[in-house]
C-alpha cells in the first residue's frame, strides 16, 4: 500500500545491463525468514540468529487479500499481526483507545493493539505522526521506540507509529526505502533507520534484501525471507531487473520496474495479442504487497476485461472462469510471467456465485502490480542495489534450500530453482 504523493511520469525509461546477483550456501546463513499464513492465524515459528523465517498469513476480505506476519512489541511482549507492505516504509500499530478501535474493538483485538503503559521499554519520541495511503485510509498519532520481536529474534530501539486516530484496523510493516518514510514526505525531516536497516545493523542479515513467496491463493502458507532466497520456492532462474525512478523524477525510492507489455490467454488456452497492450516506452510498474489488485491505465484495463467478456468496471465475472486456462501474461526486460486468472478472481459474497476481476483502471502514469501478480511470482527486493529479481513461483513447494544474499553488488545469482511443480510460467523474452 503506497503512501500518497507520487508524481506524474514524463519521458521514456532506459535500462542498463544487469549482472547476476550473488548468493552463497552457508551452514549458518545470515538470513531471517518469516512464514506467511492465509486465513488461519498461527503463532510464529522459532527463528535462529542469522536468519528470520516466519509465517505470512493470507486474509481474504471483501476488498481482496492481504498478507501478515506475527510480531511483538514491548516488554513484556505484546502480540500483533501486521500487514507486510512493500509500498511503505514505517511500522504502525493500533491502540485500544484509538477512535477506530473504540467502535470496532473486536477487529482491533484480533489484529493486536499496543499499550504504551504496559511496556517497560517504551520510549516516546514525539507527536505529529500522520500518514495517508493511496486507498485514502489515514492515521494520526505519536512516534515511539520499543523492542520489536520476530520469532525468537529481537530488534532493539525500533521506531514505529502509534495510531491514536485512524480509519483502519491494520497494523503495518513497511519494508520500502527510508526515503519514503512518512516524516520525510510529510514533514521534510531526515530519514531514520527502519526495519530493513536495523536487521543489517543488528547483525541478523548481511544485505538490505528480502524475498517474498506468497504461494497459491488457495494455500495457507507463504514466506518472507530477509537476507536470503529459497531456491525451492521458484522455478527456473531469477532474472534481475534494475529499479527505475519514481515517475516524473530521477529518484529511486519505490519498487518500480519497467513493464514492456501484456498479453491475454483465453479460457481455451489461445493467446490473444493486442497491440494496445504493447508499450513503445515501458511503463513503470510498482510491486506492492499492500495492494490487493492490479491497477493499470483505463485503456489497458478495459482491453483485458473485455477479453474476458466484461464490458464495464462494474461487471461481475463467472466464478467458474477460475478453473480455466485463462491468464494474463506480463512482459518484462529479460522475462515474461504468466498469471492464471484465478489469482485475480474474488467472490463478492461467500456463496453468491458472483465474482469480481481484480484488474482495474486508475493508473495513468504508472501501474501497480499487487497481490494477484505477486502470488504467481517469487520476488527478491534488493534495496542496497536498487534491483528486483523475479522468477515464477513454485506453488505448494515443501522443500527448503536457503541461500544467503551476500553484501555488495551481485548479491543474488541466477541459481536455478525447483522444478517439481508449476504455477505461473515464465519464458525468456527476446
Amino acid at each position: 500500500m503506497r503512501p500518497t504523493g507520487l508524481l506524474g511520469f514524463a519521458g521514456a525509461l532506459t535500462l542498463r545491463g544487469v549482472d547476476a546477483l550473488m548468493v552463497v550456501k552457508r551452514d549458518q546463513p545470515a538470513v531471517f525468514a518469516l512464514p506467511f499464513e492465509r486465513t488461519i492465524r498461527s503463532l510464529t515459528k522459532p527463528s535462529q540468529k542469522g536468519f528470520i523465517n516466519e509465517p505470512l498469513e493470507n486474509h481474504h476480505t471483501p476488498v481482496g487479500a492481504y498478507y501478515s506476519v506475527n510480531f511483538t512489541l514491548g516488554t513484556p511482549p505484546q502480540t500483533f499481526f501486521g500487514n507486510v507492505d512493500t509500498g511503505s516504509s514505517d511500522i504502525l500499530v493500533e491502540t485500544t483507545t484509538s477512535d477506530f478501535c473504540t467502535f470496532n474493538m473486536a477487529e482491533c483485538v484480533a489484529e493486536g493493539t499496543y499499550n504504551a503503559n504496559k511496556s517497560s521499554t517504551y520510549s516516546y519520541l514525539k507527536g505529529g505522526f500522520f500518514i495517508e495511503y493511496a486507498d485514502a485510509s489515514t492515521a494520526h498519532g505519536d512516534w515511539a521506540t520499543d523492542v520489536f520481536g520476530l520469532g525468537n529474534s529481537t530488534i532493539k530501539d525500533l521506531r514505529f507509529g502509534i495510531m491514536y486516530k485512524s480509519t483502519t484496523n491494520q497494523n503495518m510493516i513497511g519494508l520500502s526505502f527510508k526515503e519514503t518514510e512518512t516524516q520525510v514526505h510529510n514533514l521534510n525531516e531526515p530519514t531514520y533507520d527502519n526495519l530493513p536497516v536495523l536487521l543489517v545493523k543488528q547483525g541478523y542479515i548481511e544485505s538490505r534484501a528480502y524475498s517474498i513467496f506468497l504461494n497459491d491463493d488457495l494455500q495457507k502458507t507463504g514466506q518472507i525471507l530477509f537476507g536470503g532466497v529459497d531456491t525451492e520456492k521458484y522455478l527456473g532462474e531469477l532474472v534481475t531487473i534494475p529499479l527505475v525512478p519514481v515517475p516524473g523524477t530521477k529518484v529511486i525510492e519505490h519498487f518500480f520496474i519497467p513493464l514492456r507489455g501484456m498479453t491475454v490467454t483465453a479460457a481455451n488456452g489461445t493467446e490473444l495479442k493486442d497491440q494496445s497492450l504493447q508499450y513503445s516506452d515501458p511503463v513503470p510498474a510498482v510491486l506492492d504487497t499492500g495492494t490487493s489488485a492490479v491497477f493499470l491505465d483505463h485503456k489497458s484495463a478495459a482491453e483485458i476485461r473485455n477479453a474476458f467478456g466484461l464490458n464495464s468496471i462494474w461487471d461481475s465475472i463467472d466464478c467458474s472462469m477460475a478453473s480455466t486456462s485463462a491468464a494474463v501474461n506480463f512482459q518484462f526486460d529479460g522475462m515474461n510471467i504468466s498469471v492464471p486468472i484465478k489469482e485475480f478472481i474474488y467472490e463478492r459474497t461467500l456463496g453468491s456465485g458472483r465474482c469480481d476481476l481484480f484488474i482495474s483502471g486508475g493508473g495513468s502514469t504508472y501501474f501497480t502490480l499487487g497481490v494477484p501478480f505477486l502470488s504467481s511470482t517469487y520476488a527478491v527486493f534488493d534495496l542496497d542495489n536498487k534491483e528486483i529479481s523475479l522468477a515464477p513461483a513454485n506453488w505448494n513447494s515443501t522443500g527448503k534450500n536457503i541461500l544467503q544474499i551476500t553484501k555488495g553488488k551481485n548479491g543474488v545469482s541466477r541459481v536455478k530453482g525447483g522444478s517439481t511443480s508449476t504455477s505461473s510460467s515464465a519464458t525468456k523474452s527476446t
